[in-house]
């Protein structure tokens, strides 16, 4: 798995470097891997930020912010791309600017790809991953969080599907909430999270999704786990109303260093300038 993992790694860089005149900032495992629910049939996700050659910005001519990449599983074709988990691996890369929009408005998945363990790092990961830690928008991660798992519960459980995998999409989202605004980090490992608050639904949810039963209806428990995402859903409400406000002053100061650092690693990866 290793070794794949470096083969394909090899592969995104070359394509970063050759299609995108850029270099990998990071890349770490998403998916669920990172939420603590993997399979067998799970396929691998890739996320993570890249930076493009500053003179690149400076044109007429304005790149792409992101980078997209898939390796189909054996034996599929373009003509499955109809179907459900016809990829073996996929990766989304966001270049510097995008990312740092993203984590300064809140959202979730960026703070988790920011925060978790990399298989690729860098200075400029390290350095940003800092600042950040310093600049968390509480009440952004909230409503991303927060307003992931209503989409999820709209879309898939009052849509009719009550499926193991789909309820632990909503639940995950409502719980790393939790965790967030209780301990200040980001913890996106549902499984984790099921353990330490003592969730024996969770648990049970996430169990029968390692065991390859994600598609089965869950009929059967329909009102327990009804009950459970009602529980999460006010629970994080009621930690939401104690998220302390920032004045506009420390806003200012905080976009400021923020404002500086990107400048500077700007300069850095412009040719010519010394």
């Amino acid at each position: 798995m290793l070794s794949d993992h470096i083969k394909y790694i090899g592969q995104l860089k070359k394509i970063v470097s050759n299609e995108y005149n850029g270099k990998i900032i990071n890349i770490m495992i998403s998916g669920s891997d990172l939420f603590g629910f993997r399979s067998e049939d799970s396929d691998t996700d890739f996320r993570g930020c890249f930076q493009i050659k500053t003179n690149k910005l400076l044109t007429t001519r304005q790149p792409r912010d992101f980078i997209e990449y898939k390796i189909m599983k054996e034996g599929m074709t373009v003509k499955d791309t109809d179907k459900h988990d016809v990829y073996d691996k996929e990766t989304v890369l966001d270049e510097l600017g995008k990312e740092i929009g993203l984590l300064l408005a809140g959202n979730c998945n960026h703070w988790e790809h920011l925060t978790a363990d990399q298989l690729i790092t860098s200075t400029e990961h390290r350095e940003m991953r800092k600042i950040f830690e310093k600049q968390m928008n509480l009440d952004g991660i909230y409503n991303s969080y927060r307003g992931m798992a209503m989409q999820n519960y709209k879309k898939f459980i009052l849509g009719g599907k009550h499926t193991v995998k789909k309820y632990l999409y909503v639940l995950r989202g409502l719980m790393a909430c939790a965790w967030v605004l209780n301990e200040g980090t980001i913890q996106p490992n549902i499984d984790i999270i099921a353990t330490e608050y003592d969730s024996s639904v969770v648990k049970e949810l996430i169990d029968l999704k390692k065991r390859g039963q994600e598609k089965d209806p869950v009929n059967k428990n329909l009102n327990r786990y009804n009950k459970e995402v009602d529980y999460w859903f006010k629970y994080v409400d009621t930690l939401a109303e104690d998220i302390p406000t920032i004045e506009q002053k420390e806003t200012e100061e905080r976009r400021n260093i923020l404002d500086n650092w990107l400048h500077n690693t700007r300069l850095h990866y412009l040719d010519g300038f010394n």
